[in-house]
């Protein structure tokens, strides 16, 4: 008993460790800056190590997570296969010869930007992790679905706020950016683009909600219990 509940008691834990730390990813103006950006991924990286450790039962999730992983492996060398020097020049881009005569170290690698493409594996990789992450600590319905209602009470408050701020405070600054830009609802993201996507996947959640419900209702149940109503009843006549 005592070790069912220490096992449930840090399910709970991560559980809510990973609502907070996707919160951290979109409050900061959706993590633009590089210390939000990196600092964010590597917090999911850390949580995404001890999930790693929690057993998947149903082969379903299992091969989810396999995949994300495996496509997260995949780009992930791919973008380091761009980056670095291989042997002989093979496959260097054109323009490390055109510089080779200048006073700039050719790097001789596919890339013409090596360590731009190396920063940017966070961005493709960290959703598969986050994604992977989710799987494994959400394998129950009933945890997927309050994991599902969580984001999406979070999200409408941040838009709820997002829309308040927009009307009556438009030249509040938020995180360092300006809340409005070019009469444009940006939340506290940092372009109107990424809020506009932020907005949509708050409505299809909260749309999601609504649907959880109807589906507990049992509607035959409810016919049934109509003819016993006291509004429907010859005794309230």
């Amino acid at each position: 008993m005592i070790r069912a509940a220490l096992h449930r008691w840090g399910m709970t834990s991560l559980r809510y460790s990973y609502v907070i730390l996707i919160c951290l990813s979109v409050v900061p103006n959706g993590a633009q800056t590089d210390y939000a950006y990196f600092g964010s991924y590597a917090l999911h990286a850390l949580l995404f190590a001890v999930a790693a450790f929690v057993s998947i039962i149903n082969p379903v999730t299992r091969r989810m997570v396999y995949a994300a992983i495996l496509i997260a492996v995949v780009f992930a060398a791919y973008c380091i296969f761009q980056s670095v020097p291989l042997p002989n020049r093979l496959f260097a881009n054109s323009v490390w010869q055109l510089i080779s005569d200048q006073t700039i170290q050719p790097s001789w690698s596919i890339s013409i930007e090596p360590w731009t493409t190396i920063a940017a594996i966070p961005a493709f990789v960290g959703p598969l992790m986050i994604f992977a992450t989710g799987l494994i600590l959400h394998q129950q319905d009933r945890a997927a679905q309050a994991l599902w209602v969580r984001l999406a009470l979070i999200g409408g408050v941040l838009a709820s706020v997002a829309l308040v701020r927009h009307q009556l405070f438009p030249n509040a600054v938020l995180f360092g950016t300006p809340a409005r830009q070019d009469l444009s609802l940006t939340g506290n993201f940092y372009n109107r683009n990424n809020a506009a996507a932020f907005l949509g996947m708050v409505c299809f959640a909260l749309f999601g909600i609504i649907l959880m419900q109807l589906v507990r209702l049992d509607l035959r149940t409810l016919y049934k219990r109509i003819p016993s109503m006291t509004i429907f009843s010859d005794s309230a006549t």
